[in-house]
């Protein structure tokens, strides 16, 4: 891995602790409880976002994807000790840990299309370049 490629990586990283932590201060604040998950809020406001930019930096980097759904997960952890939950670290991890399935699961199926259409795209310059070399060849015989 290049210092490039790690460099913008761990701005992916970055990117997903903070989108996690700014999702998580939204729905306390729309919902005005000190906990995010605790409202219904967390469900159809805080999801759709979080997987919203696990699918977009999903797409930006499909390699090793789980990486991008456990920063967000401390990003929410982080946010919530900021909120003065800090004592519920260990019930705050668990519980973000089962509610951050949907993001595993975008970045899971992300990966997986990302993957297929590079390798139907390999697989289409292969067959191009061997129908270039066959009429190369025939037209080298008819000569």
């Amino acid at each position: 891995m290049t210092a490039g490629v790690a460099g913008r990586q761990g701005a992916a990283h970055i990117m997903a602790a903070v989108a996690g932590c700014l999702i998580y201060i939204l729905v306390v604040n729309v919902s005005s409880v000190p906990v995010a998950w605790s409202t219904p809020v967390y469900f159809w406001l805080g999801w759709p976002l979080m997987c919203a930019a696990i699918y977009l930096l999903t797409r930006q980097f499909p390699d090793r994807s789980w990486r991008w759904p456990l920063s967000m997960m401390l990003g929410q952890i982080f946010a919530s000790i900021l909120y003065g939950n800090g004592a519920m670290v260990p019930v705050a991890m668990a519980y973000v840990t089962v509610l951050s399935i949907p993001q595993f699961a975008v970045a899971a199926y992300v990966t997986s299309v990302v993957n297929r259409s590079v390798a139907s795209r390999s697989s289409e310059s292969h067959s191009v370049e061997g129908r270039t070399e066959t009429n190369s060849h025939s037209n080298s015989d008819s000569l």
